[in-house]
């Protein structure tokens, strides 16, 4: 066998350093791509994390806000509420015993009834019980047959 001369150690033959030298390129610049990549989900993930924690303090604002104004609109409907804002806001009067005219609800198949007239009590005069002044005028019925 003949034996055929080794190439010097560091010479390969002609354009093997171009090779590895893009070789190399590639490598380096997928590392970079790679990093570069992994910066942005890291950054996309902290931005996520802030808005997320944003929604959660907003949720829990409106969520004491709507406590809030359950707590608002129990009072507002409580008889004593009603009653000041009546008094004060609209100058209205509890009404005096002889002025609270009580009907009672027909029965099926009961008979039809006179209605209750305005006539059956008496109004003072030059008040229509809401702080105005009324004209005197016609009775007027209370209650419709059937109701």
């Amino acid at each position: 066998m003949a034996n055929k001369p080794r190439p010097p150690i560091g010479r390969r033959g002609p354009g093997h350093g171009r090779k590895t030298f893009w070789l190399l390129v590639v490598i380096a610049a997928g590392v970079c791509l790679g990093g570069l990549f992994l910066t942005w989900t890291r950054i996309a993930v902290v931005n996520r994390s802030y808005a997320l924690n944003a929604a959660r303090a907003e949720n829990a604002r409106l969520h004491h806000e709507l406590a809030g104004l359950k707590i608002e609109v129990a009072t507002l409907q409580s008889t004593a509420s009603i009653a000041r804002a009546a008094s004060h806001a609209l100058n209205m009067v509890r009404p005096s015993p002889d002025q609270v005219v009580v009907l009672e609800p027909s029965r099926p198949g009961a008979p039809i009834q006179e209605p209750v007239t305005a006539s059956t009590w008496q109004q003072p005069a030059g008040n229509d019980g809401l702080g105005g002044a009324t004209k005197p005028t016609a009775p007027v019925p209370l209650a419709v047959n059937g109701l």
